[in-house]
């Protein structure tokens, strides 16, 4: 395509494929598969500790006997069969020991204080689960002791978009440490790093862990957020944990992470065209560069600046037939966080909105506005053909 040679952005395009198996036959109703609940246990990864698998049923009441039962292995990985099942489930650890990513490498490790559960709505075949102080949250969210299946579902969406982590459930806490963050997803980096954060402010707490979990329960219960002290005193104790001598991931900004927005608003912003097309003119592609305020981040792959999927979308005018590629600068210091995209239609698109990128916006911080954005750079904008088009400037809205 002519117009791709003048953009300087590099394209890359992933394909991802989800493939849904299903089971059937015939005569009568199937016998639910065997199903197999395993995960990771972690507050630091447990060491040791007793899984214990509990069926939920519609009504959300939680059985008094385990269906499965097992332990949690050094990397605080565990496998719990329950026999053919199909529904909620309930999984709960307790004790067990773990290394507090808080204190010295060389510190022994140290009890877990308290039970911690997840649970998971529409359990069947096999099923990973991880266990932890934020599933614990997400639990009490569901409604502690009474968990209906609806419920389940919607606190653990609720907890993951509060804390930032992709998901929850299913993504697995790695150790702190520099070799295991070599191999993991940036997920698993967000999720380690944030239960090291919660590590710290506990540490910090009179009253530890239960106390830490206790007032964030207590905010999320009562108003489905994090109140900004809350969130303020996770991101602070973020911050220190990664800045100081005891963490060995690598990792030293909180910037470089997805948890600078933790417990804080979102914005939707809107870039757009201004101006007028020649009769027949049509737009094949365009670039742009523009800063983001103090505060205001996106969601990210930080070992290459990729956007989450979702973050950055060709839409409006452009939203058929386009692809967007964007590459993300988190702020370092006083240089604020830049957004770089390019867009290539293959069917051409007008004049007016062309993508929208969703956005966090630290606790405390308000939504920001328009102006508060800062164009560095427009253009090229070229047609179907790679033909510059001029007199088109760009207008941005937060919503």
């Amino acid at each position: 395509m002519k117009i791709a040679k003048l953009f300087g952005l590099t394209f890359s395009l992933i394909v991802a494929s989800t493939i849904w198996g299903c089971g059937g036959g015939g005569g009568g109703t199937p016998a639910p598969p065997a199903t197999v609940v395993s995960g990771v246990a972690a507050k630091g990864l447990i060491n040791g500790g007793t899984v214990n698998v509990f069926a939920v049923d519609q009504s959300g009441a939680v059985g008094a006997a385990p269906i499965g039962t097992g332990s949690t292995n050094a990397d605080g990985s565990y496998s719990v069969s329950v026999g053919p099942y199909s529904g909620a489930l309930l999984v709960r650890v307790t004790g067990g020991t773990y290394k507090d990513e808080s204190a010295s490498p060389s510190a022994p490790p140290v009890s877990l204080p308290m039970p911690l559960r997840a649970a998971v709505a529409g359990a069947s075949g096999n099923v990973s689960v991880s266990v932890t102080p934020i599933t614990e949250l997400a639990v009490q969210k569901a409604g502690d002791t009474s968990l209906p299946p609806t419920a389940i579902t919607d606190a653990n969406t609720l907890v993951s978009g509060l804390f930032k982590v992709d998901n929850i459930i299913s993504t697995k806490p790695v150790a702190p440490s520099a070799t295991d963050f070599a191999t993991a997803s940036q997920a698993q980096k967000d999720y380690t790093i944030l239960l090291a954060g919660i590590s710290q402010l506990a540490s910090q707490t009179s009253g530890g862990l239960q106390t830490v979990l206790g007032a964030m329960s207590s905010d999320i219960n009562n108003t489905g957020k994090l109140s900004v002290t809350t969130a303020t005193g996770l991101t602070g104790a973020l911050t220190t944990f990664l800045s100081g001598p005891n963490n060995q991931t690598g990792v030293t900004d909180i910037n470089q992470t997805n948890l600078a927005g933790i417990g804080g608003l979102s914005a939707v912003v809107k870039l757009s065209t201004v101006g007028s097309l020649s009769p027949g003119t049509l737009i094949g592609g365009l670039e742009a560069t523009f800063s983001l305020p103090t505060g205001v981040t996106l969601r990210a792959d930080f070992s290459n600046g990729q956007p989450l999927a979702g973050v950055v979308t060709a839409s409006g005018a452009a939203a058929t037939g386009s692809f967007v590629a964007a590459k993300y600068v988190p702020a370092s210091g006083a240089v604020p966080g830049t957004v770089t995209l390019a867009l290539i239609s293959s069917s051409g698109f007008g004049v007016g909105e062309f993508v929208t990128i969703n956005c966090d916006v630290a606790a405390g911080v308000n939504v920001p506005t328009p102006s508060q954005f800062v164009v560095i750079s427009f253009g090229p904008v070229v047609d179907q053909n790679g033909a510059p088009i001029s007199g088109l400037t760009p207008a941005l809205t937060v919503m």
